[in-house]
């Protein structure tokens, strides 16, 4: 499988520091400066599940300035897009679990704590992907 992820930061003082793995393989780990996509390649069989985890690690409480009961700086990780094996996965990002100590957040594509963005998908992609989009109409 083909993986297409496209990611923007925001920060003040520390870039964001993240791990990309596929079912606990990691396919990448650094620091994201600028907007920045990862691609990779990953052999993956059919009639599995599978977990793609961005996990955000090493933020501080520093990297968060909170002033007036107002947050005016922060060091953020914006999710822009998704694509496995030429299928753009729209929508459906908004399926994934944002795990943040032991605390599960939905409907999330800003990465803004420690913590582990999962995406589950099931093999053979596509027809994961057209069941999915149809859940949701």
């Amino acid at each position: 499988m083909k993986f297409y992820i496209e990611l923007s930061p925001n920060y003040w003082d520390k870039p964001p520091k993240i791990k990309i793995d596929v079912n606990n393989d990691v396919m990448w780990d650094g620091e994201i400066k600028d907007e920045k996509v990862i691609e990779f390649d990953k052999k993956i069989p059919d009639n599995i599940e599978v977990k793609l985890n961005i996990t955000l690690y090493n933020k501080t409480a520093n990297q968060t300035v909170i002033e007036d009961e107002k947050t005016i700086k922060d060091q953020l990780l914006h999710i822009l897009n998704i694509v496995i094996d030429e299928i753009d996965m729209e929508d459906l990002v908004w399926s994934a679990e944002y795990t943040i100590d032991n605390v599960v957040k939905h409907r999330v594509t800003t990465l803004g704590e420690n913590g582990v963005w999962c995406l589950k998908f099931k093999t053979p992609l596509y027809l994961w992907f057209l069941e999915s989009t149809f859940k949701q109409i």
